[in-house]
């Protein structure tokens, strides 16, 4: 059973790395569990940002994110209903 929410939204948001863009939509169009969803946060969906590391070709950081986990498609409302 194929998650038939996602689709809809993969064109709102983007990486900005195609690679990586396809790969997060595959796992979500894929996904038959909200175990296996990988869903995409966009910066602003984050709060208290503070960086713990930096490397030869990245920045490593801790968030606080704004929105919970996916729980469930809710049919009549439709749309996601997230962990409390």
């Amino acid at each position: 059973m194929q998650c038939r929410s996602f689709p809809k939204d993969l064109s709102k948001w983007t990486s900005g790395n195609k690679e990586i863009d396809y790969f997060i939509q595959n796992t979500q169009v894929h996904a038959w569990d909200f175990n296996l969803v990988l869903e995409w946060y966009p910066w602003e969906a984050f709060s208290e940002i503070e960086e713990i590391g930096k490397g030869g070709h990245a920045a490593v950081f801790r968030a606080k994110r704004k929105l919970q986990r996916i729980r469930k498609w809710d049919l009549q409302k439709n749309e996601w209903r997230r962990f409390p």
